[in-house]
């Protein structure tokens, strides 16, 4: 435990108590934690002249991250986040690219 808990929770009379303060700053740290890695996720934009493939790997990674600590996103927030960040005249100015057909 760093010291700068240890100094809160030895005012604690009972190590109950101590246990109880401890489950609830971590809980509130935590918490805090998943709401900014949502938010991160959410605000992701296309990265002007990167290669498609490059940017959902980025998001893949992203939403491993996010697993890895227990956030969960629903698909159809991924699916509004990649709509209004990845597809034309999008808020994030991603530019459409024409797709070529080899013939």
């Amino acid at each position: 435990i760093p010291n700068s808990i240890l100094v809160k929770i030895n005012r604690k009379p009972t190590v109950a108590e101590m246990w109880d303060w401890i489950v609830v700053e971590f809980t509130e740290k935590s918490m805090s934690m998943q709401a900014h890695l949502h938010a991160e996720f959410m605000s992701m934009c296309y990265t002007k002249g990167a290669d498609l493939r490059t940017e959902f790997n980025r998001v893949l990674l992203k939403h491993d991250e996010l697993s890895n600590a227990h956030v969960s996103v629903s698909k159809m927030s991924i699916v509004l986040s990649f709509t209004t960040s990845y597809l034309p005249n999008s808020p994030c100015g991603f530019q459409a690219y024409p797709l070529s057909r080899n013939n």
